[in-house]
Parts: structure tokens; sequence; C-alpha cells
């Protein structure tokens, strides 16, 4: 993950890594100038002494700045990473690959959080540290060489801390994010259900599951918290030996003659230094570590992007399907059976028939949206080949429309950039007036009507030039007018047409190549 994070812009990354150099070396100079600033005092030289705290003050201040500067562009490496892994979490849901929503709401809420926090922000910080470290003891290196060696054991011994403890940081996060992502499945459970729930009064059973659910995901945040806090207590401990350790050595180094009073005061500041870094190295490492599940799990889903040139078979090519000895049921209980059927490049199907007679469902059948207890369906190219379709291809219009926030045109196109003749020659094939193109659809679709509603999305079929369809009752809520003009375009265009309609006149079924009718024990095919 971190290769990905850095290229998304290196020259970016470079520079920062620069710029935090420069901070950690002003930090670490202005640290160095204690010993200074100590000989100056005992020397009696108050002017030196007030100069070169200026000095001081002002490496500090640059240094802070400079800091910042270099914090900034980190948070926005990360945020562009992010945006980039958004990007690719969406195309995944998109590709049905992850068909869960609440997967998503927590891989692109909870799980970049804790990544954010836990991983970006604590690396950033390593690395600070880590230069630190590397410029603190080769300062100490400068008094005495027993001062580095005793660092450097007590160094030793912090590092060893995270990777006794990573076993059960890596294990507590992998358990809040399977606890964030069961919440978000048990709130979505709930909610689908929320007008019954309402109706039937069992708002007390609603708040209990919500209660268990909401339970079970803070007792593992506290859990994983414990595990941390145990880790960084653990690590306090060599933390306050080494800092009273540097101390007492630098003070024993000055006794025996072998160092100068001002190494004692600047031995103590880097000691408080070096082991507070030392102690954040660890706490960084113990939560980096402790992300390692959600990075695979992250990592794994963008590895396994679907490739943008599908093998699966374009529309156009696809010249017969054949349905055989297909049945489905429901729950292991109600099954239904279908006819064997042919259907033709350019044929027109009627489905009708009673309500519950498997209508919709056939054409979800065909769609690959369920799966049949007998049979197959198979397509079929024109060399009469049997090939796997492309169903992003097909224009398929379910009862339940789908709309989304945006402009009318928008919706028809797809918010794609088309010519705007292009979607008026559509909209006036389906009878939707232009004056209607440029409304803003809001949440709940109040704006259009249930059959303006149906044209957005014939047109939306239209415009993208889909060569098969299949139209659940696409007609239902339009005027007679309307819909004998839209019937009329689809029966004589070049289109493969599967339609469920039951309103439809003798006169108007007899235009279909094939009429199949649905009934309970009843089949019929004319």
């Amino acid at each position: 993950m971190f290769k990905q994070f850095v290229n998304i812009s290196r020259v970016r990354f470079i520079i920062i890594i620069i710029v935090l150099t420069i901070s950690q070396i002003l930090n670490t100079v202005a640290t160095y100038v204690t010993d200074i600033q100590m000989n100056f005092i005992i020397k009696g030289r108050i002017n030196a002494f007030i100069i070169i705290t200026i000095i001081q003050l002002l490496l500090f201040t640059i240094n802070d700045f400079m800091y910042n500067l270099s914090s900034y562009q980190w948070n926005k490496q990360t945020q562009y990473y992010f945006h980039d892994v958004r990007n690719k979490e969406s195309h995944v849901f998109l590709q049905k690959q992850d068909k869960s929503v609440s997967s998503m709401q927590n891989a692109l809420g909870n799980d970049l959080n804790i990544l954010n926090d836990d991983y970006f922000v604590r690396n950033f910080d390593l690395i600070a540290n880590i230069i630190y470290q590397f410029l603190a003891i080769n300062t100490l290196l400068k008094f005495d060489w027993i001062l580095v060696f005793f660092t450097i054991i007590m160094a030793l011994i912090s590092l060893l801390i995270p990777k006794i403890c990573q076993k059960y940081t890596v294990t507590q996060t992998k358990k809040v994010s399977d606890s964030n992502n069961a919440f978000l499945n048990l709130i979505k459970e709930w909610t689908s259900g929320l007008e019954v729930a309402r109706q039937y009064k069992i708002g007390r059973a609603f708040k209990l599951a919500l209660g268990k659910g909401s339970q079970k995901l803070e007792n593992s945040q506290i859990a994983r918290k414990k595990v941390l806090t145990w880790a960084e207590f653990i690590q306090s401990i060599a933390d306050a030996i080494g800092r009273v350790g540097i101390t007492v050595i630098a003070g024993l180094l000055y006794f025996g003659n072998r160092v100068g009073f001002g190494v004692i005061v600047t031995a103590s500041v880097f000691a408080d230094g070096i082991f507070s870094t030392l102690l954040d190295i660890v706490e960084d490492i113990n939560y980096i570590k402790s992300t390692k599940s959600i990075r695979d799990q992250t990592l794994k889903k963008q590895v396994s992007l679907p490739s943008s040139q599908s093998s699966n078979a374009k529309t156009q090519s696809i010249e017969k399907i054949k349905l055989h000895n297909l049945s489905y049921s429901y729950n292991g209980e109600s099954i239904l059976h279908y006819p064997d059927l042919t259907i033709t490049r350019s044929e027109k199907i009627l489905l009708y028939g009673k309500s519950g007679s498997g209508k919709t469902t056939l054409i979800e059948l065909i769609m690959g949206l369920k799966k049949p207890l007998t049979g197959t369906v198979s397509f079929f190219n024109t060399k009469g080949e049997k090939v796997k379709p492309d169903f992003a291809e097909f224009a398929y219009l379910p009862q339940d429309l789908v709309l989304f926030p945006g402009s009318v045109i928008e919706n028809i196109t797809m918010f794609k950039t088309m010519p705007l003749k292009v979607v008026q020659d559509a909209a006036n094939l389906v009878a939707l007036p232009n004056e209607f193109l440029f409304k803003n659809i809001n949440a709940s679709k109040s704006i259009l009507s249930g059959g303006q509603q149906q044209k957005v999305v014939l047109a939306r079929a239209l415009v993208h030039k889909k060569s098969i369809m299949l139209l659940d009752e696409p007609i239902s809520a339009i005027d007679k007018i309307s819909s004998n003009k839209i019937l009329s375009e689809l029966l004589t265009s070049n289109k493969t047409l599967i339609m469920i309609s039951h309103n439809l006149t003798e006169k108007e079924k007899s235009q279909f190549n094939k009429k199949i009718y649905l009934g309970k024990g009843i089949i019929n095919e004319s």
C-alpha cells in the first residue's frame, strides 16, 4: 500500500521527505545550542547568552513551519490516494464483485478512517521520528560514545515490544472492522423494513436489535484500545529507564571530567527527545501493524479489478437466446416451470399473464440476476458458438425505476457527454417534452409523475443504443396516446425485445413475434 501511496505523486513525496529532513536538522541544531547556552551562563556572558537564545528561538520557529508544511503535503498526498481507492472500490461494487452496500460503506468510511489515523498519519510520524533519532544519536556521539551505546541498547529493547504485541493488535483491529461491517448490515436489514416496523409498532425490538449490534461494536473498539494501551504502557517503562539513564550517565561523565556541565543539560534534553520519539516510533509501529488486515483487504480488491476490456460478448454479436428446461423455486416451495424458448435477433417477445405467474422472474433469470432451480439460459453468436454475455450491454428496465440525483438529461445520458439533439430525438420518441430535460430530479423523484419517470428510463435505453431490451411493464403508467407511440417505436425497431405487459389490446399483442402466457399451471406459446 505504501508503494501505491508514493506513486500518487513521487515528486511531492520526495519534496515532503526533503522538507521534513531539514525540519529535523533544525530541531537537532536548536537542541544542541543548549550546550552552548549553559556554558555561556557558567562563564557569565549574558549578551552572548541572549544572542544564542534568539538564534535558538528562530531555529525552532523555522523548524515548526517546515514540519507543518510537510505534514500538510503528506495529508494532501493521502487524500489523493484515498480518492483513487474510492474510485476503484466503486468500480468493484459496480462490477458486482461485491454486492453488499454496507460492505462498501464500511470500506469507504470506517476502514479509510482507520487507515488515515493508524497507518498514513503514523507513517509520517514514524519517518519524522526516525530522522530525529539518527540526528540526535549522532549528536550524542560528539559528547561521549557511552551515551550512544546506552541509547542503542534501550532502543533495541523498545523495538522488540511491537513485535511481541503485533499478534494481539492485528486481531483486535480486524474485530473492529468486522463488527462495524456487521452493524451496518444490521442497520440496512432493519431500515429496509422500517415502514412495516412502524406499522406494527415494533420499536422496542428495533431498539434492542440495534442496541445489541452497537454494544458488540463498542466492545470490539474498547478491546482494541485496551490492547494498544497495554502495549504503550510497557513501552513507557522502557522509555522512563532510558531518559533517566542518559542523565545519570552524563552526570557521571561530568564528575569524571570527561564532559562539560552543559552536556548534562543538553544530554538530558536529547534523552527526552530520543526516548519520547522512540516511544512514538514503537507506538507508530504498533498502530501501523494493527492495520495489516484492512490494508490487505483494500489492496486485494484493487488487484482483483476486472479488466476494462471484457471478454464477454457484446449484445450486437448475440444472435440467439435459448431457454431450456428452465424452472425456479421460491424458498424451496413454490416452483415455476418455463417453456423451452429460442429468441432470435430482432424478435419481439411478449410475456403476459396473471400476477405471481413468474414473468418478472423469467426476465431476471435471463439477466442472470437469479439462479434457476433447473435448466439453462444460453447465448449464441452469429457462428452458433455459445458466448458469455456482457449484461451491462443489455437495456433492462425493472418495475422499480432507478433515477439518480441530477437533471433529467443527465439521467438519460447517464452523466455522459452526448449531443443535445440525440437526447431530444430519444425524448421525442417516448413523448417526453423537451422542457422536462433540464429539470432536476430530487431524492423523492416528486418532480416527475410515474409515467414521466418511465419515459426518462425508456429514453435512456434508446440513446445508449442497447440492441437487447428487457422491459418490465415499461408503459403501465403512461397515457394511451404516448404509450401507442412508444410501443410502435419499439416494435418497428431492429432491437431484440422481451417485454412484460398486462394491459395491451389484442391488436397490439398481435404485433409481437411470440406471445408467452404465464399462469398458474398454464403456459401457452403462440
